[in-house]
């Protein structure tokens, strides 16, 4: 049994629809992921005069709602975590690949020179993702 042979036109069409998407949704992922660092840093100071006591997952609470707007106003899809084909940006999905969680917003807050009340687990995973960020750096 034989396959068909593919024209190398064809192939080359093929694979540059395939390379468009992957960089557009590389180019997706990489915004949510600025957009998010950036709504975190940007809500900090105003929730903390609010609310002296703010806790990780208080704060959470108030930045997803913002999150979820912006990705559903400016992702259509991402690559999916083999980054071989994509997948629609769906907040569950991007939340995952993104890692957004309260410990993450808690690690970034804390490389970022803010502190936040979270409990004795949450801060356990918040250092231990500091040391890993700050290992990285070196």
């Amino acid at each position: 049994m034989s396959f068909p042979e593919i024209s190398p036109t064809v192939s080359v069409i093929i694979f540059s629809i395939w390379l468009i998407l992957f960089l557009w949704g590389r180019s997706q992922l990489n915004n949510i992921k600025n957009a998010t660092a950036q709504l975190v840093l940007e809500n900090i100071e105003v929730a903390k005069k609010e609310n002296k006591n703010l806790t990780i997952d208080q704060y959470y609470q108030i930045l997803y709602p913002k999150f979820e707007t912006y990705m559903k106003a400016n992702t259509k899809f991402i690559p999916h975590k083999t980054e071989l084909f994509p997948m629609p940006a769906k907040p569950d999905y991007v939340i995952t690949r993104i890692h957004f969680t309260p410990e993450w917003v808690g690690a970034f807050l804390k490389l970022n020179g803010y502190s936040i009340n979270a409990s004795s687990q949450q801060q356990k995973t918040i250092d231990h993702i500091v040391k890993l960020s700050k290992g990285k750096n070196r």
